[in-house]
């Protein structure tokens, strides 16, 4: 099967994916029984870890998410203080400097209109190198990386090719070292995770179905398309560890341990949250956060897990919001800051009323947080994008498709806001040579 086709069909799956974030997914009754592998433990041993006290206070977040937003400047910050590049793009490639707003000429054109997806670029966290498709011909669908500054040097010095021998999706980059992909096996099984080091050629693969008490189908009913955002699973960057979705009676995120084989801890999340759900990992592998579940509020929390099992509950929104809804998630490369979009105030059908991107400091001592005013538009699948230095922080706000597109800088020290660019995406942020 041509990875044309492929995608196209794994693409369909994701946009009804991820469309269900707003509606609650009912758990299928009569899945099929999976054997268990021959390495797992019993199914009783995956079970809810208790977690300790939370640490971030309630009425902080309510203020956060009550106060005004940040003011957005309809004016880019001018000067030239921020030393990096944002790249974007609209079918075709640009960099915008974000302390001017100046769009750069074409840098990586628009790829065949026939090509099911086109927005598959990624930056490592670095911005140092940069990962994509290429598809040159019918036969050689293949995957670049190369320094990200070959762009503006019009240069092809260190540029990997590399073409996988199944059908693939490039997932974005694990550090600053390793990319994540999704292989495509056969339809009625899950895609396998392959991290790959396009620079020595060393490569993982892991398989949701060699894990124990994992989650033998979608919610929904999309069997064989993934789980986790972008992933059935997600592998810390030491590749040591592996979260993904189990299930014992309620569905959990289970933290196994590679080497040890066990189940480290494990964290109730809900069947309406796994699709846009994403374990983030810290770039030296201490930790991650993801949504789980305040069983006592039944609310919708963020959590941290350290990869020795220690849950953390970090917030609270389920005491002043009983619908509060997250999506979009991203963490920024330091771990310090985490960003999503806040959905609350159910309307009829499910609908969101109101909804706004919230920046959480997490490290510092008592909460720190601003929001974001989404104007109520849609967004695209990855509209955050932290510069490299964790000082700056991109939002694409609005979708290219609607001609709604806006980027947003963000100055997370100063809580300053910018627009800097209208009809484009985001991609991440480069190296400026």
């Amino acid at each position: 099967m041509k990875i044309k086709n492929v995608v196209t069909v794994l693409f369909v799956a994701f946009i009804v994916a991820s469309c269900s974030q707003a509606a609650i997914v009912v758990p299928i009754e009569t899945e099929t029984a999976i054997p268990i592998s021959t390495f797992t433990p019993i199914l009783s041993t995956i079970t809810p870890t208790p977690i300790i006290t939370p640490t971030l206070e309630s009425q902080k977040l309510k203020d956060i998410v009550s106060s005004p937003c940040l003011a957005v400047s309809p004016e880019p910050p001018g000067g030239n203080q921020i030393p990096w590049l944002l790249l974007v793009q609209r079918a075709a490639v640009y960099t915008i400097n974000p302390n001017t707003g100046l769009k750069s000429d074409e840098l990586i054109p628009a790829p065949n209109p026939n090509t099911p997806l086109v927005y598959d670029f990624s930056l490592s966290p670095d911005g140092k190198s940069l990962a994509y498709y290429e598809f040159p011909d019918e036969n050689d669908d293949s995957v670049v990386v190369e320094p990200s500054a070959n762009l503006l040097t019009k240069s092809s010095q260190a540029r990997i090719v590399w073409q996988p021998e199944k059908p693939f999706l490039l997932q974005g980059w694990l550090n600053n070292e390793t990319i994540v992909l999704t292989i495509q096996r056969n339809p009625d099984k899950f895609v396998s995770t392959l991290i790959r080091n396009p620079f020595n050629e060393e490569e993982h693969e892991f398989f949701l179905e060699e894990l124990p008490d994992y989650l033998s189908y979608q919610p929904g009913g999309l069997q064989g398309t993934m789980l986790f955002a972008h992933s059935n699973l997600m592998p810390d960057p030491t590749l040591k560890r592996v979260v993904y979705p189990a299930k014992n009676n309620r569905l959990m995120a289970a933290l196994w341990d590679m080497e040890n084989k066990k189940v480290v801890t494990s964290l109730r999340i809900l069947w309406d949250w796994v699709y846009d759900n994403d374990p983030l990992w810290s770039l030296d592998g201490n930790d991650f956060l993801i949504m789980g579940l305040d069983e006592k509020e039944y609310a919708e929390e963020w959590f941290q897990v350290t990869r020795d099992g220690v849950i953390k509950q970090l917030t609270h929104f389920g005491e002043f919001l009983k619908d509060a809804n997250f999506g979009r998630p991203s963490r920024s490369p330091d771990g310090r800051y985490l960003a999503f979009k806040l959905y609350y105030n159910t309307k009829e059908a499910g609908i969101f009323k109101d909804s706004k991107y919230l920046v959480l400091d997490l490290k510092s001592q008592s909460l720190d947080g601003f929001c974001v005013d989404s104007g109520g538009k849609s967004n695209p699948d990855k509209p955050l994008a932290w510069s490299p230095d964790n000082k700056y922080l991109a939002i694409t706000n609005g979708t290219i498709g609607e001609r709604s597109a806006e980027v947003i800088l963000v100055d997370l020290e100063k809580q300053k806001a910018f627009q800097i660019a209208t009809d484009v995406e985001a991609i991440g942020w480069m190296v400026n040579p």
